[in-house]
Order: C-alpha cells, then sequence, then structure tokens
C-alpha cells in the first residue's frame, strides 16, 4: 500500500523558507566535508544534528510521514538487505526522537551517520524535491496555523 500525498500543515509561504533555510544550512556542511582541515568528529556530529532536526522538520510540516522516511532514507547507508536498511531507518528515527540536540551519546550506530558530502548531497537532492513538490500539495484542514 503506497502513502498517501501529504498535505501541508502550515501555510506554503511558511514551510517553503523554512526548508529553503536547511539547505543552505546543508550547503554549509557539504563544503565543511570537503575541508581536509575540518574536524571530522565535530563535522559528523553537526551533521547528525542537521539531519535530526531536517527530520523533525518534515514531520512538523507534513500531516504524514512520506517525506520524512524518504529523507531518513537518504543519509542511511546502504546494507545488504533492504529488510536490515528498512529496520536501520525505523530504528534510526525512534532513537533520535528520544535524544536531545548536543547529546554526546551514540543514539545511532556509527555506520548512520554520514561522513562523506555523498550522503549530505543525497539529503540536499531529497530536500530540494520536496520543495518542488510543495506547490502541489494540499493544506491540511484539520492544521492549526
Amino acid at each position: 500500500m503506497t502513502t498517501p500525498p501529504p498535505k501541508l500543515n502550515v501555510p506554503l509561504t511558511k514551510a517553503v523558507p523554512q526548508i529553503e533555510e536547511r539547505i543552505s544550512k546543508g550547503e554549509g556542511i557539504k563544503a565543511r566535508w570537503l575541508d581536509p582541515q575540518e574536524d571530522r568528529q565535530s563535522l559528523a556530529s553537526d551533521t547528525a544534528t542537521w539531519n535530526r532536526i531536517n527530520e523533525t522538520l518534515l514531520h512538523t510540516l507534513f500531516d504524514n510521514t512520506k517525506y520524512a522516511d524518504e529523507y531518513a532514507a537518504s543519509h542511511v547507508r546502504p546494507s545488504s538487505s533492504p529488510q536490515v536498511a528498512l529496520f536501520s531507518v525505523a530504528s534510526r528515527s525512534r532513537s533520535l526522537a528520544g535524544q536531545s540536540i548536543g547529546s554526546s551519546s551514540p543514539a545511532a550506530p556509527r555506520a548512520n551517520v554520514p561522513e562523506e558530502p555523498h550522503f549530505v548531497d543525497k539529503s540536499l537532492r531529497v530536500l530540494r524535491e520536496i520543495v518542488e513538490t510543495m506547490p502541489f500539495l494540499k493544506p491540511n484542514p484539520e492544521a492549526r496555523e
């Protein structure tokens, strides 16, 4: 069964700039990955935080998890089995939901932390695709502004 298209929980004029701001922050993170002088541990932490904030935002802006799920899948390293990859995305999403931003405790296995600009780039592509589809989405009549 396919997930129905999401509906916007906020006006389009508020939702698009929020995602565009996250794209801008992601471009900065991607540039940092290309800098050999950058502290990789700090950068991995910043990237994980950026991803968590993006996932939370997508959960907030839309009435279902379609876009948040697509986004989560964009920055999880592929595994040998599709079931393991899906489990990894679901487990990561659950574990990150309970972790505060900036916490030093590992919420997800290191394999789920993007360590190359390639993974940030994939996440940025997903965010851009979401922005492109947003003008075609219906507002959620049950959402409060």
